[in-house]
């Protein structure tokens, strides 16, 4: 029997000019058929410093790090043959080299063996994020406020400043920056309430899900049904095309769960989030 073992000197890292983009779809699928319900980027966004780790032709892995606002996100993915076997660390290593931001990285709260080469590295835990979806038909859209309006927009200093605003110095503030938005399949959109903007939401829409990257509101129009409003407006979306959302939610915050909960979300992961700071 031939031995699924393969030594790290076969493998290439690689970036993605010099990579064939249907051995990055493979390997994503492989990963995704493994686990249908992969939680997914933290920013919901594929823009950053990618990696790909490649044994001959075929991605084995996949790496990305953000590098927004003063700190780092890293987001690592093997496919399940490959796990265990030093992929991974060739891509943290190569990814973070000279590193000079707070570090983050998650990882599903049961992947023990993830837990450990994250606190191997120095890493602590920082918080914990609940994976809620939604898969309603067109009559469980709850109803939202008319004293809301939604309109897109591609400002992105405005859609900037309003993440800012919403998410202020919470600690799962989302790392994304202004060239996300330059993303054929990222959709942003200002909430206004008695003409002024109020709230925010960054999508990516997939073929089978709408991920919700970023959505606040800012702190003097909370509890208004802002937010109802725009989760509104994609569920309707999302009924229609026989879609999902999927949404992460702090899991200290119960405020947001309750909401969620109400709006007919469901928990389906927990994942934790660590980060390493510069010199620990």
């Amino acid at each position: 029997m031939r031995s699924m073992t393969t030594d790290t000197h076969d493998i290439e890292i690689r970036s993605i000019a010099h990579v064939n983009p249907q051995a990055i779809r493979a390997c994503l699928n492989e990963i995704g058929r493994k686990d249908p319900l992969v939680v997914p980027p933290r920013s919901g966004s594929m823009v950053g410093h990618f990696r790909a780790a490649c044994v001959g032709e075929a991605v084995v892995g996949v790496g990305w790090l953000y590098r927004r606002q003063g700190r780092a996100e890293l987001d690592v993915r093997v496919t399940p043959r490959y796990r265990k076997q030093g992929v991974g660390s060739l891509l943290f290593d190569y990814l973070t080299k000279n590193n000079q931001f707070d570090l983050y990285a998650g990882c599903d709260t049961a992947q023990k063996t993830a837990d450990r080469f994250l606190l191997k590295r120095g890493f602590n835990l920082h918080g914990v994020l609940f994976a809620q979806r939604w898969d309603g038909e067109i009559e469980d859209v709850p109803s939202a406020f008319a004293t809301v309006s939604l309109r897109e927009t591609v400002d992105r200093d405005e859609i900037m400043t309003m993440l800012n605003q919403c998410y202020e110095n919470s600690w799962f503030n989302p790392a994304l920056g202004p060239e996300d938005f330059d993303r054929a399949d990222v959709e942003t959109q200002i909430a206004w309430r008695d003409d002024r903007p109020v709230g925010c939401m960054v999508a990516r829409i997939t073929d089978d899900t709408v991920w919700i990257a970023a959505i606040g509101t800012v702190p003097q129009s909370r509890g208004l049904g802002v937010g109802r409003a725009m989760l509104s407006n994609v569920m309707q979306r999302v009924a229609t095309e026989q879609k999902g959302i999927v949404l992460l939610t702090p899991a200290d915050d119960e405020f947001a769960l309750k909401w969620t909960r109400s709006l007919g979300f469901w928990t389906y992961r927990s994942w934790n989030q660590y980060v390493l700071r510069p010199g620990a």
